[in-house]
């Protein structure tokens, strides 16, 4: 899923709210630690009264639940989740990732849990290092002239073909990922004042 459009939309508070609510073995990103400080878990201690967080590794225990931080400055970074699992992947300001970080994270995205649902939520405002690869993605929804256009939460299912290029595809199709983008406005956030 992609959620982004406007700034005040209320996107990192989405991602912590999934991330408390839904999941069980979460990891939340930025690209550097300052960005992350000062954005997800600054916001963290103010809406997770429950639990215990442990600075050191970024990490909070609220009862079955693993909610842990992190960021990828570097595009090897990624090697230090080579043998994780998350339930939950949310990358704050996906614009700022680089193609190669985020489809490498989506392998990390999995669980043996039976009937929990895993996802990979990616938010952000335009603009960025990622900008085009963020764009071709979801392409059914941001280019105005893609042939077939698709409308704001509307699934559609992708694969990738032989050639490497991910493929519009029908929903049964066992090799078929969903994907969907959520338009982000200030208007989603009532505690923001128009003037935001």
């Amino acid at each position: 899923t992609l959620y982004g459009g406007a700034a005040g939309g209320g996107k990192s508070d989405l991602l912590l709210g999934l991330a408390r609510h839904c999941h069980r073995s979460v990891l939340l990103l930025r690209r550097t630690f300052p960005d992350l400080e000062r954005s997800l878990i600054e916001r963290s201690r103010e809406l997770y009264q429950a639990g215990v967080y442990n600075d050191n590794k970024h990490l909070w225990r609220i009862e079955k639940q693993r909610i842990e931080f992190g960021h990828l400055q570097r595009e090897d970074d990624v090697g230090q989740y080579q043998s994780a699992q998350y339930d939950l992947i949310g990358f704050d300001e996906l614009t700022q990732f680089t193609k190669l970080q985020y489809e490498y994270l989506l392998s990390r995205a999995r669980t043996t849990v039976k009937g929990q649902r895993v996802r990979v939520v990616g938010c952000t405002n335009p603009g960025g290092e990622g900008n085009d690869w963020v764009m071709e993605r979801w392409a059914p929804w941001l280019d105005e002239g893609y042939p077939h256009l698709a409308r704001p939460g509307e699934l559609r299912w992708f694969k990738r073909d032989s050639e490497g290029h991910d493929v519009e595809c029908e929903p049964g199709d066992p090799d078929g990922v969903s994907r969907t983008f959520i338009p982000a406005r200030l208007s989603d956030n009532p505690y923001l004042p128009a003037e935001y």
